[in-house]
Order: C-alpha cells, then sequence, then structure tokens
C-alpha cells in the first residue's frame, strides 16, 4: 500500500515539475505567441484574395410536391450541382462573353421554408453581379432540369457587393495563431523537460547516480545591486538579512550531515566540484563554509579554479596575494590569506585568470600547501573547475580526502554526471556525497512518520 502510494506521489510530483519548468519560462511562450501571431496575421494578409458574393432569395413553388418542406433542401443541392456544371457554367462564358470564369456558384435553403438562397462568388464585385445577372437570364432553363415544373418567385433584389464577403479579421487571426503557437511551445517544453535525461529529484540520485545526497539547496534569487546604472546580480549568502529563512536552515541541515559524514571518515579536506558551469558550485562551498564557522570551526575556502576565479568576487574580496603568488613562492600562506570579518570565514583566492593553470597546480607546492592547510583548520574547502570541462579538478581532487559534488536540478545530463563520478573513483578519491542546488518546491508526501508524528532525519 506504501509503495503504491510512493508510486502515485512521484507521478504527481513529475508533473508538478514539469509544469512549474514551463511556467518558469513563461516569458519564451510568450514571445512564441507573439511571433506566432504575427507571422500568422501576416501570411493571411499576404496572401489573402477577396471574394465578393452577389445573392438573391427565391420562394419555390412545387404544386406536385408535399407540404413538408424536406423537398428544398433536394432541390439545393440539385441547384447547387446544376449551377457549377460544366454545361451551365459554358453558358454563363458564353453570356458574358469571356474564356474563363473566376467565381463559383452556391444553392442554400432557409430550412423549414421554401426559401433558397443562391449567390455567385468571385475576385471582383463586377464579376460576381455579371455571373448573378447571367444566372437569373437561365434560371428558368435551370428549373426545368431541376425538377421540371416549378415556379421561382424572387424576393429579393440582387446589388453589387460593396466589400469582399471574407474580409481580413486580424484580431481573430492573431489571437488564433498566437494560441496555437502558445500550445506548441508549452507542448515542447513539456517534452523537453519530460525526456531530458537529468536529475530531476533526489530519486533520480539514488537509483541512477548511487551516491549520498547531503542536502538539497532551494532556489533563490540573486541580489540585485544598482550601481552607476548598471544591475549586478549578486550571489545569495546566508549572511545577507536578504535571504530567506528557508534557504538559511538547508545549509545548517547541509552542515549537520556534512559534519556528520566528515566525522565519520575523517574529511577535512574537500574538493566541491561540478560537472558544468553554472551549477552553483562555489555558493555551495562559501555557504557551507560560512554555516560551519558559525558553529566556531576554524575554516579556509580556497579557490582552485585558477581559469575563472569567482570567490573573490563572491565575498568582494581584492588583494594582490593569491592562491597563484604561494604557489610561485611569491607570498607565503600567511599574508595570501584574508579572514572576511563578517563571517570569519578564511579564504584564499585568485587574484586573476590563468590560462595554463595545469601545470601550476601539478607542482609538489600545491600538495604541500594542501597539507600546510590541513594542520591549520578543521575543514579546508577547494573550489574547483567543472570537471566535465577541465582537468583541473581532478588533479586538486587528488590532493583532497573526498569530493562534494553540486549538481543543478534539471540541468547536467545523468550519463555525463555518472561519468564525472567514475572519473573521480578511477583516481582513488571518494566521493563524500551531493548536493543537489537550485531545486523546485516538491509536494508534500504524508508519510508513516507524519501520521505517528516521527521526526525523521537524513542519515
Amino acid at each position: 500500500m506504501e509503495k503504491k502510494e510512493t508510486g502515485s506521489q512521484d507521478w504527481k510530483q513529475q508533473v508538478y515539475n514539469i509544469v512549474r519548468s514551463v511556467a518558469l519560462r513563461w516569458h519564451l511562450i510568450c514571445l512564441a505567441a507573439a511571433a506566432a501571431a504575427a507571422a500568422g496575421d501576416l501570411f493571411l494578409t499576404l496572401f489573402y484574395v477577396p471574394q465578393y458574393r452577389t445573392e438573391a432569395s427565391f420562394a419555390m413553388h412545387m404544386p406536385e410536391y408535399g407540404a413538408d418542406g424536406s423537398e428544398e433542401s433536394e432541390i439545393a443541392e440539385a441547384f447547387q450541382y446544376i449551377l457549377n456544371s460544366n454545361v451551365f457554367l459554358d453558358k454563363i462564358r458564353e453570356d458574358l462573353d469571356i474564356n474563363e470564369l473566376r467565381g463559383t456558384y452556391s444553392a442554400e435553403e432557409t430550412p423549414g421554408t421554401n426559401i433558397v438562397t443562391i449567390a455567385a462568388s468571385a475576385e471582383s464585385p463586377r464579376t460576381s453581379y455579371l455571373m448573378m445577372y447571367a444566372m437569373m437570364d437561365r434560371y428558368r432553363e435551370m428549373t426545368d432540369l431541376v425538377i421540371g415544373s416549378m415556379r421561382m418567385d424572387i424576393l429579393e433584389k440582387m446589388s453589387v457587393p460593396l466589400q469582399p464577403s471574407n474580409q481580413v479579421r486580424h484580431g481573430r487571426n492573431m489571437l488564433l495563431f498566437g494560441a496555437a503557437g502558445a500550445c506548441a511551445v508549452i507542448v515542447l517544453l513539456a517534452a523537453n523537460v519530460w525526456l531530458r535525461d537529468t536529475v530531476k529529484d533526489r530519486n533520480t540520485v539514488k537509483s541512477r547516480l548511487q551516491i549520498r545526497l547531503l542536502g538539497s539547496i532551494p532556489s533563490e534569487s540573486k541580489v540585485i545591486l544598482r550601481s552607476s546604472g548598471v544591475h549586478i546580480k549578486k550571489a545569495l549568502l546566508i549572511t545577507q538579512i536578504t535571504s530567506s529563512l528557508n534557504f538559511v536552515e538547508t545549509f545548517r541541515r547541509l552542515r549537520d550531515r556534512f559534519e556528520a559524514s566528515a566525522r565519520k571518515h575523517n574529511y577535512k579536506v574537500i574538493t566541491v566540484n561540478s560537472t558544468m558551469e553554472n551549477e552553483g558550485k562555489t555558493s555551495v562551498a562559501v555557504n557551507l563554509a560560512i554555516a560551519l564557522a558559525q558553529r566556531k570551526q576554524k575554516v579556509l575556502v580556497i579557490d582552485g579554479d585558477m581559469g575563472k576565479p569567482a570567490v573573490g568576487k563572491i565575498m568582494d574580496l581584492e588583494t594582490a596575494e593569491g592562491l597563484e603568488e604561494v604557489l610561485r613562492d611569491k607570498a607565503d600562506l600567511k599574508s595570501a590569506v584574508h579572514t572576511h570579518s563578517r563571517s570569519g570565514v578564511d579564504f584564499l583566492i585568485t587574484c586573476r585568470a590563468l590560462e595554463n593553470s595545469s601545470e601550476l597546480l601539478e607542482q609538489d607546492r600545491m600538495r604541500e600547501l594542501v597539507a600546510e592547510c590541513r594542520e591549520r583548520y578543521d575543514y579546508v574547502f577547494i573550489d574547483t573547475p567543472p570537471a566535465g570541462l577541465m582537468g583541473d579538478a581532478l588533479i586538486i581532487a587528488g590532493y583532497s580526502d573526498a569530493v562534494l559534488l553540486v549538481i543543478r536540478q534539471d540541468y547536467t545530463p545523468v550519463p555525463l554526471l555518472s561519468r564525472t563520478i567514475d572519473r573521480y573513483l578511477a583516481q582513488d578519491t571518494p566521493v563524500m556525497g551531493c548536493v543537489l542546488n537550485r531545486t523546485m518546491p516538491e509536494l508534500r508526501r504524508r508519510t508513516q512518520a507524519d501520521r505517528t508524528g516521527e521526526v525523521r532525519y537524513g542519515t
């Protein structure tokens, strides 16, 4: 029974994730709707052919037929056939003295009456009127072909049409094409989310990656600063007053699980890594370090992403001495490390981007530096380049006790994540677990623990 409830909840969660993912791309849907509306209306306008309709209504008198009115429908269908027959149209062309007749006839009955409306449609009002006029001259001949003895009395005189019967309705066209474009994009986005082989929830981590999930970080908007008219997005830190309580509490729970695992396995130096860019590894490393420092732990964060350093930007640190200078023996560790007064975390940043950082990281000086930091600090976090893009992550992981993998929800393909994990395991570097970052809210699942009041924590 519980398995059935779990399966139903998982299905609901998947649907919820799809709907939310599609809704977050509302700007793309609106753009597609606007483009489809404009393109559809433009297409119909460019290829628009006006049709002018001249019509006349006739009362049919058929003495030999019954009075139930059923014969009018049959006569209208017969009129429709005869009016557009080659024989009749040849006579109309002969009457109008033209070689090609660009128009059609139609006949419709008014239900419950003996009234039949005959119309001539053409691309010009004059052709439409002349076609109807020629038909009027030959309608007696036509009635003989249809039913023999029948009298047709005209009820309404015809006139030259002033406006086309199929006028372009721009509003209607844009509404229909816009709705069609929006629906098409919604279907494509939903299919993309459904078929994309990425980590969509914690179940994927357990079943596909087979590594421990230490925590899930909710998606949180970055702080936007306005400087000289330029909007600058800053990474969100748990020490900022703009951080939500849920965001802060999530890192505190992550800290508890991290500490429990680190003490159990005697981990001190941790490589914080991701497979691709923009998964949030740097912000996770910094916030986890801050959370540990709040428990009076002595923590150092090293910016090992020397090709694209970001720690200094997040913490607003500027210095002339950093990791590069220490590795080149141009500065010692004590002078290069900067303590962040508000958080109490020490930082060894990279001052400028380097192109050939691998050669510098492979030197014995890097190993000696890590060993020195191990003695001075309770925990050392090394932010590295994405493992799927550069080999620096594997080099640094070789100096570390374990790897903490940051995975952005519904972003990185599972096969690529699996290859990253296998590469670490191949060089005997354990993966202590992962952090699922920028997660969407989950539907609440009522479990046995909820019903009994039991509180359950991750191990």
